[in-house]
């Protein structure tokens, strides 16, 4: 998943909730947008240094980095839907290779 693609289903759901809102006595709905906003200012801020998981979506701040940033993967799990784990080690090659395991700064 990309970036876009994440911000696409925020904006999706903030149009899904405001048909709520009308409707809505407590405010629930009104303060879910508002949260889905602020969720999308934040991303849309932060952009160049996020890092999403290629198979769950998850927004990473550690984990796989497929060939220089073809594909992440947040947890071994994820990673492994796609690749085995010797095709990881041949792609890693002994640290040599363009993927790897890392912690991406906040």
């Amino acid at each position: 998943m990309t970036i876009e693609t994440l911000i696409e289903q925020l904006e999706s759901l903030i149009d899904n909730q405001k048909d709520f809102i009308a409707g809505d006595e407590t405010g629930v709905f009104e303060r879910d947008v508002e949260a889905l906003e602020i969720a999308i200012n934040i991303i849309k801020n932060h952009e160049d240094d996020l890092r999403v998981c290629s198979d769950c979506g998850k927004i990473m701040t550690e984990g796989f980095c497929i060939e220089n940033g073809l594909e992440y993967y947040c947890s071994d799990e994820c990673l492994h839907k796609h690749y085995t784990e010797d095709e990881y080690l041949k792609m890693y090659d002994d640290g040599n290779g363009d993927s790897y395991y890392t912690e991406w700064e906040d």
